[in-house]
């Protein structure tokens, strides 16, 4: 998104150096006509580097973390999905989904069998995952902790077996397990398997 928006910054510059020498003024009509252009000139700019400005500001402050959360019958599936690892819940064993603190975390949510519900009582938020429906949060978390997380919708026979836990780890100790779990064993998978 930056690299896009670095190749326009020339172009757009060139473009108002070109606009700067307004209309004629040889007449009055004309100098009147150019005291009119200088002024919206320069307010344009300033509403093009305040939306440039924006938007740098939300790709810097929200993309973080982007996690795909599936939920299936009764388990769940956490996705890092820039560094390519997966985390797949097993019968009997609790899978793990591993937050950063002070950073934006995006859950992208679905489900491809029945409704099911992602709910951290601490989140203090929950939001279902439907069959078909797009859906996401955002979470900041402010400090580190272990905390469980279950399925809020009744989804059938094992409902009341489909928790997760959370932890949530100061980011460089996040980087650290996030470096580690994507170490190469020489097989080249595009999304690597972590347990728990």
């Amino acid at each position: 998104m930056t690299a896009r928006l670095g190749r326009w910054v020339p172009a757009v510059l060139l473009l108002a150096v070109a606009c700067s020498a307004g209309p004629d003024k040889t007449t009055k009509q004309g100098q009147t006509f150019q005291d009119l252009w200088q002024p919206f000139l320069v307010i344009a700019g300033l509403v093009v580097l305040l939306i440039w400005g924006l938007v740098a500001w939300c790709v810097i402050r929200y993309p973080d973390l982007l996690v795909d959360v599936g939920g299936f019958r009764w388990d769940w599936q956490f996705t890092y999905v820039d560094a390519g690892i997966r985390v797949t819940g097993e019968p009997g064993e609790r899978p793990v989904l591993r937050l950063p603190v002070g950073r934006t975390v995006r859950f992208r949510l679905h489900a491809d069998d029945v409704i099911h519900s992602f709910w951290v009582p601490e989140f203090g938020t929950k939001r279902d995952l439907i069959p078909g429906i797009d859906n996401e949060i955002d979470i900041d978390i402010v400090e580190a902790g272990t905390w469980t997380g279950r399925c809020a919708e009744y989804c059938g026979l094992d409902h009341a077996t489909m928790d997760f836990e959370v932890q949530a780890m100061p980011a460089d100790e996040f980087d650290a397990w996030l470096d580690e779990a994507a170490v190469d064993d020489g097989a080249d998978p595009a999304v690597r398997e972590v347990t728990g």
